[in-house]
This record gives C-alpha cells, structure tokens and sequence, in this order.
C-alpha cells in the first residue's frame, strides 16, 4: 500500500518556483546526472514551470515529477497528451511518499488539463 506523504515538508506539492529552478537542476544532477536540464530545455523552463512539480523541505526540492503537453494530430484527430519524466527524490527522502503522490497530483492535473494519453 502507498505510503501518505510525511507532514512535514513544506508548502505540500506545488509547482516550482522561478526562483528554485537551480535547485530543481541539482536534484536531477544528483538523482541522474549533471546537465540533464541543460538537455532538456523544452521541460526544465520558466514557461514549463507549472508542469514542474516539486516537494521541498527545508528550501530543499527533494522530490520531482514533470510533464510537457502538447496537442498532436493522428490520422487527423487531435489529441492532447502528455510526456511524464523528470522523476526523482532525494535518496535521503525516499521511502516517504513523495513521488506516489507527486504522481497522484500530476494524473488529477492532467485529467483537469484534457490530456488524453500520458507517456
């Protein structure tokens, strides 16, 4: 069974702050490797940044989960889907819940936004 999220972190699960951006890039650096955002400007943007959610602790991002969404044509029918990834907590942090409801936030987010098909 999935475990609830601890109640201490701060401010629950939101989207990224522009002035925490830097911060998002280290826990990706630390969780996968150094760059990964530098690679990826089309998710990690100030622009993408309400599709970027975050658990912080302590003015920490331990915890991430990120969608890009755009609408498609397929044999002439439009859809509009997203593209999951970016996931990633803190080693210290896991165990704690945070990217089973990171994930849980980003599926009601989606429903709410039309998306059709997640990837």
């Amino acid at each position: 069974m999935p475990r609830e999220p601890e109640a201490a972190w701060e401010n629950g699960i939101r989207s990224v702050r522009r002035g925490e951006m830097g911060r998002l890039r280290a826990l990706l650096g630390d969780v996968f490797f150094e760059g990964l955002a530098d690679i990826q400007p089309h998710a990690f943007n100030d622009d993408n940044a309400s599709n970027l959610r975050v658990v912080v602790e302590n003015g920490e991002v331990v915890s991430h989960i990120g969608t890009i969404r755009r609408e498609v044509s397929i044999f002439g029918c439009t859809l509009r889907v997203a593209s999951l990834g970016g996931v990633a907590t803190l080693e210290s942090h896991r165990g704690k819940g945070y990217a089973t409801a990171l994930l849980r936030d980003t599926l009601r987010d989606c429903r709410k936004d039309g998306v059709d098909y997640i990837m």
